[in-house]
């Protein structure tokens, strides 16, 4: 299970296709892209930014599908912190 989510991978656009961020469900980037023509490459607090919110947004992606693989094979009861199956 948790080399199934490791394999999966969450993207998240922002700036209407100017950033772009991967993730796999165990939380590495592994693909970063900057489209030149939608970005100011000369304003970098706004890549910065659009860099962050990307990246945050696939990293929620794949917390999200933990949180439904979880629910799923609990059928919504709480396990303890220490029995947390996907870390």
């Amino acid at each position: 299970m948790q080399g199934d989510l490791a394999d999966k991978e969450f993207t998240a656009i922002v700036g209407s296709g100017a950033v772009s961020a991967t993730v796999t469900g165990d939380g590495k980037l592994v693909r970063l892209k900057i489209n030149q023509d939608e970005l100011d490459l000369k304003d970098t607090e706004m890549m910065e930014d659009m860099i962050c919110l990307a990246t945050n947004n696939a990293l929620q992606q794949a917390t999200d599908e933990k949180t439904k693989i979880m629910t799923d094979i609990t059928g919504g009861l709480p396990l303890p912190p220490s029995l947390n199956l996907l870390l």
